[in-house]
């Protein structure tokens, strides 16, 4: 949990270079400052030579975390009975790697989760404190520690705001959020089939990517088949957000920003990706694509799971989205050039 040696774990040097750097190459381009201010900290206590320390402590937390998640004691769990085999294929996604290799990505996710859990509560004296938490510790999860959880913001921005205007009615949100998929997909695809055609949207792929974008994305018969189970993936996701809406399974800000992750969010993603992958545009733009939606995937099947709305199918699901992710990290540390799905 707190981090193999470098044998099995590429990151663990990238990580040890920023500890005994006071940052390193976060701190020279100004990126997530929390963390930074965290690494800093923890080096001033235990020393330039404490790395390991520093990563068993990281590692305490997030077994801490955790623990306090299968006990329901940071998302309580739904009135429906979750067997423990869907309850754990819902949180690998979550922990797997993010908690020993993306750390900065784990810590990120963990006040995402916290924030989801404000979501669930019900609404007391101060009805607007659990939203205004929530989009407190969004806003430090993607500001300051890992900037690739902000499209969660977007989802609970959104989210609240077609709570508050459809007056908790599930019928009208729904419209809603079918509605702003359609029209989210169909922006997704103007912007991959055109945008990223032109020169300029390829001058930007290469002024933000460098010499990791020389490799453009090719299709194959293995690559239609991993698409094609994402595809499938995402449907399921979206169909069982669909249902939760004729029940009472998920609290109804927590819903409605699950409707706005797998109903706008996942599927626009998803077919720009296809787009951009047919495009033979830059592999690691396509890659990008895939890691945004394997991280939405995550919080969406752990929220399911630990509500009791988590389906056979979904854990099966959720298996791919692991191996993916340890795909995408795998590619990523090893071979930066490499993203080629």
């Amino acid at each position: 949990m707190w981090g193999l040696k470098e044998d099995f774990n590429p990151d663990w040097l990238g990580y040890a270079a920023i500890y005994e750097g006071a940052g390193a190459w976060l701190a020279d381009q100004g990126r997530d400052p929390l963390f930074v201010l965290l690494v800093s900290s923890l080096s001033g206590l235990l020393g330039p030579d404490g790395y390991d320390g520093f990563r068993v402590l990281i590692g305490l937390y997030f077994a801490t975390f955790t623990y306090l998640l299968l006990r329901g004691r940071v998302l309580p769990f739904g009135r429906l009975a979750q067997r423990w085999p869907l309850l754990l294929l819902g949180l690998l996604p979550f922990v797997a790697l993010r908690f020993t290799v993306q750390i900065r990505e784990g810590l990120a996710l963990t006040l995402v989760f916290f924030g989801m859990a404000a979501l669930a509560r019900r609404a007391g004296r101060t009805p607007a404190a659990s939203p205004v938490l929530a989009a407190l510790l969004l806003f430090a999860a993607g500001a300051a520690l890992h900037s690739g959880v902000a499209i969660l913001l977007l989802a609970l921005l959104l989210g609240l705001l077609l709570n508050s205007v459809c007056a908790y009615s599930s019928r009208i949100e729904l419209w809603l959020l079918l509605t702003l998929g359609l029209a989210a997909v169909t922006l997704s695809a103007g912007v991959a089939a055109f945008g990223f055609a032109t020169q300029t949207g390829s001058d930007l792929v290469n002024t933000v990517y460098g010499s990791m974008a020389a490799e453009d994305a090719a299709m194959s018969m293995l690559k239609l088949l991993y698409w094609a189970a994402y595809g499938a993936g995402v449907a399921a996701v979206a169909g069982r957000v669909h249902v939760l809406y004729d029940s009472d399974a998920l609290p109804p800000r927590l819903r409605t920003v699950l409707g706005v992750i797998a109903l706008v969010l996942l599927p626009a993603i998803y077919v720009a990706a296809l787009l951009l992958l047919s495009g033979d545009l830059p592999a690691i733009v396509v890659a990008g694509a895939a890691r945004i939606m394997n991280m939405l995937l995550s919080v969406t099947l752990l929220v399911l799971a630990l509500r009791g709305a988590l389906s056979w199918r979904l854990g099966l699901f959720a298996l791919l989205v692991v191996v993916d992710q340890a795909r995408i990290v795998g590619q990523a540390l090893l071979v930066p050039a490499g993203l080629a799905l």
